[in-house]
């Protein structure tokens, strides 16, 4: 095996192991109590390197592997993985848009005779059930009220901290770089 070809299969063998044990770390007590996922998935990525870094320096030590290759390992172990955790499991965890094709699918697999629903039968179940019995704006009021964009009072009013006019500015920056307006919301 020529060494390039070695090489790679350390790269995507590594890719896959830390992958694995991240996927696992999800399915374990540790930081359960954390209720942002987001937030979750960060502290189990940063876990997942410590003791990927310790697998890797093992082998650093028997010299199969150089201090360059397990920098750049990880590099793109912990990229790659936050990318994915990013645009699937946080997305599927907010997005109307998995509810509304759930929704559809759950419906479709109860009645097979329909080939839908009507958008109002889906704006009804969007507000019975994400917003009202998954309580979603509760969970995200929670969210933002934990990283301090917002603040809850006392007589059940909501304002905006200045972090989180802060982020809004940052918002519309990023929304105006890329041709996303945040005030069309």
């Amino acid at each position: 095996m020529k060494k390039i070809e070695k090489l790679i299969l350390v790269y995507f063998l590594s890719f896959i192991g830390y992958t694995i044990c991240y996927c696992f770390l999800f399915h374990t007590f540790l930081f359960s109590w954390e209720k942002v996922l987001f937030f979750r998935g960060l502290y189990l990525l940063f876990i997942n390197t410590g003791c990927f870094l310790s697998m890797l320096f093992f082998f650093y030590k028997k010299k199969y592997l150089h201090f360059e290759t397990i920098v750049s390992i990880l590099i793109m172990c912990i990229s790659l993985n936050l990318c994915f955790f990013v645009v699937v499991p946080v997305t599927v965890d907010r997005s109307l848009s998995v509810f509304i094709l759930h929704t559809l699918e759950k419906e479709n697999a109860q009645n097979k005779n329909c080939n839908g629903l009507k958008k109002s039968e889906i704006q009804n179940k969007l507000v019975s059930t994400y917003i009202l019995s998954k309580s979603a704006l509760a969970k995200r009021l929670t969210e933002q009220n934990i990283i301090n964009n917002v603040q809850l009072n006392n007589n059940d009013c909501i304002s905006l901290t200045k972090k989180g006019r802060m982020t809004m500015d940052l918002f519309r920056f990023f929304g105006y770089l890329y041709g996303v307006s945040v005030d069309k919301l």
